[in-house]
């Protein structure tokens, strides 16, 4: 075997885990690697990647679901081929039996993903021993503010210099959305996590200087979650900011400005959810009652009006 299935997991008994180790066994053969931890997804993976002993490592979300028998073979073809590091399937949102939505648009053959690096880790193969996982950002369950350590990796490779090539004709359903569908997921706290995550991996690639990197996002916080997608009854946006803000407060001459860009997506988030009520949620059924929770606890959360203004010295 040239590839290990790896399926990182905060518990061996849920129902998900053992559908996902199922849907395995049956479109690959193969035996996957249950990897239970205490500990954020990224030190998982890492500490998977150096247990392993094969070429590849497939990393696995226990709520994905790769349709097409013998996906795996071919996601090793196509590393084997092209000499990538990172191959990744077409991602297909799974909110219920009849919705369902591609995050890429469907192609005839395997391409390189250009732009700035991004991987989605539910389902992602790697080349071991190339790329870094950063355990500083990796989702704890329970837990909402850090996130996105796949891209973090995305970007770790193509500082080697490395390539990502993706295979649409691989499909994976990610299931576990907690939203009707992709606009009302849009609106929740887990995605403002990743847009303001998305602020600052770009600040850590693109500003700190190489050697500091790996200490960037040390004192990140985070911030008790209601399941994944929302923050948990009484926690309100500020508090992620002040979770967000040690971070920011490194960037050396440009900290007011990342600031300012944390708090900016923040507005825009809780105009946007104002906006879709005055709207009546455009038609939508089954809102989640955490997002008008939201518009009336504003920042702090219930009944908190208090804008935070952190500033920093520079």
């Amino acid at each position: 075997m040239k590839a290990t299935i790896c399926i990182p997991t905060w518990t061996t008994g849920h129902h998900m885990l053992m559908d996902c180790v199922k849907n395995v066994r049956e479109t690959t053969g193969c035996e996957p690697v249950v990897w239970r931890t205490d500990e954020n997804v990224a030190v998982a993976r890492s500490q998977a990647t150096t247990a392993m002993d094969t070429e590849y490592i497939c990393f696995l979300d226990t709520d994905a679901f790769p349709q097409e028998p013998g996906w795996l073979d071919r996601l090793v073809q196509i590393a084997e081929e092209s000499g990538a590091d990172i191959v990744s399937p077409n991602e297909i949102l799974w909110f219920s039996p009849s919705k369902t939505e591609a995050l890429w648009p469907e192609r005839d053959k395997p391409y390189v993903v250009s732009g700035p690096p991004t991987v989605a880790g539910m389902c992602v193969l790697v080349r071991r021993g190339k790329g870094v996982w950063d355990t500083h950002i990796g989702l704890t369950h329970g837990r909402l503010g850090p996130c996105i350590e796949d891209t973090d990796f995305a970007y770790s490779i193509a500082a080697q210099g490395g390539r990502h090539v993706k295979e649409p004709r691989v499909h994976v359903l990610h299931k576990d959305r907690g939203a009707p569908d992709f606009d009302t997921w849009r609106l929740t706290h887990e995605y403002l996590c990743y847009e303001i995550m998305s602020e600052l991996l770009a600040y850590k690639w693109k500003v700190i200087p190489g050697e500091e990197r790996a200490g960037f996002f040390s004192g990140l916080g985070s911030v008790p979650g209601k399941g994944q997608r929302y923050l948990a009854d009484g926690y309100g946006i500020k508090h992620l900011i002040e979770c967000y803000a040690p971070v920011a407060e490194k960037i050396p001459g440009r900290a007011n400005e990342a600031l300012w860009r944390i708090e900016n997506l923040a507005e825009h988030h809780l105009w946007t959810l104002r906006h879709e009520e005055r709207q009546g949620w455009k038609g939508r059924e089954d809102v989640p009652e955490p997002l008008t929770r939201n518009i009336r606890g504003d920042w702090g959360g219930p009944g908190s009006t208090r804008t935070p203004r952190i500033r920093v010295r520079e």
